[in-house]
């Protein structure tokens, strides 16, 4: 039979509530999700220092991907406060889009395959159009296949 005094048996109690607790604390969380602080660093990247990165998304992601590719600037928008650039407030034919995107002056605009509105036109006549310069390809297992376009 042990003898141990109170306090060292309080001790052992909490070091192996520690060590069982620690490895589910040193995983990364959520490491699928880097694919969007990929996204978001493309478009820090084109945008250059300066004004903020004004970027048009689904709802989804519009928090992850506008505060990521504002991170570094100084005065970046509340990316909580302003969602004036998802895709929701925007005409849903190609040529109406563009311009509502130009005159409300977004830059970049991300599609995202599994959150395209069904309502929607085609987003291969979209994003063929000569006001969109793709800048990057990704894919997620939640918004399917991501393209960025810069608009000119």
């Amino acid at each position: 039979r042990w003898r141990w005094p109170r306090n060292r048996i309080v001790w052992v109690m909490a070091l192996l509530l520690l060590v069982a607790g620690l490895p589910k604390n040193l995983q990364q969380r959520d490491p699928d999700k880097i694919v969007f602080v990929d996204v978001a660093a493309r478009i820090a990247e084109v945008q250059g220092p300066g004004a903020p990165a004004v970027i048009s998304t689904s709802i989804h992601t519009h928090r992850l991907i506008s505060l990521y590719a504002n991170i570094d600037h100084p005065d970046p928008p509340c990316p909580e406060a302003d969602l004036s650039g998802q895709w929701g407030r925007f005409a849903d034919n190609a040529d109406k889009m563009s311009a509502d995107l130009k005159n409300s002056g977004i830059g970049f605009f991300l599609y995202e395959e599994r959150h395209w509105p069904i309502r929607n036109f085609d987003p291969g006549d979209f994003f063929n159009n000569r006001h969109f310069k793709l800048i990057g390809n990704w894919y997620h297992r939640d918004t399917g296949r991501m393209q960025l376009y810069q608009l000119r």
